[in-house]
């Protein structure tokens, strides 16, 4: 069974993509989203959706056995996350969530199995385990759960007193309204990469004059 941690170690994240304020807004908005729809809990398994609402990243989902995490947004109470006991740390340094489950021995198939049950026990204790339940899903498509269908079925088995409901409309309008923090950060990414390009196109040509241009050409980029 998967074991809360009792308190973080770092009282604030030391690598947050943006301030508590952007992700608590985030949330907000996905409330109000939850509860037009009348949808209890949202179960996030896919790692671009769990990071833009708990700001959580790992390099580990590219090995597709072990889950990195999953976040749990529910409409009227804290967000959890549950991760891999050695990702505790690593939970603390990009996200402000308090309420972090880890599970041990993640790397065992029987362990790698019982996630599903795992993440439906914590959603009975959130007091939704006969709600409805949003996952990742809806008509615009998009939306992923990244495990094999014999662990969504086991998901689903293990809520069979739930109402399973499409929250991929809740995760879109959140996602397609960029705030101001949100587009000064998409702003310089798309700066990072024009210069890339450019430092790219000018580097068969060693000469001064070349680079001297490929000097120019980057000073006068500005998006």
């Amino acid at each position: 069974m998967s074991i809360k941690q009792e308190q973080r170690v770092w009282g604030s994240p030391l690598y947050a993509d943006f301030p508590r304020s952007e992700y608590d807004d985030r949330l907000r908005r996905a409330r109000a989203y939850m509860a037009d729809q009348k949808i209890d809990v949202l179960v996030l398994w896919d790692p671009v959706n769990i990071r833009y609402f708990s700001g959580f990243q790992s390099l580990h989902w590219a090995s597709g056995s072990i889950q990195c995490a999953v976040l749990l947004v529910p409409l009227d109470r804290d967000p959890v996350i549950v991760v891999p006991d050695f990702f505790s740390q690593v939970v603390e340094g990009y996200t402000y969530l308090d309420d972090i489950r880890l599970l041990f021995k993640p790397h065992l198939t029987s362990s790698i199995r019982q996630l599903p049950v795992e993440i439906a026990d914590v959603v009975k204790e959130l007091g939704c385990g006969r709600g409805r339940v949003g996952i990742e899903a809806c008509a615009q498509g998009g939306m992923t759960i990244p495990r094999p269908v014999n662990d969504i079925d086991r998901f689903r088995s293990a809520l069979d007193g739930a109402t399973f409901v499409e929250g991929g409309d809740v995760i879109w309008k959140c996602r397609m309204i960029k705030s101001a923090s949100e587009v000064e950060a998409i702003r310089h990414a798309c700066q990072a990469i024009a210069r890339s390009y450019a430092r790219l196109r000018y580097a068969a040509q060693p000469s001064s004059a070349g680079l001297s241009e490929l000097n120019q050409h980057i000073n006068d980029l500005s998006l």
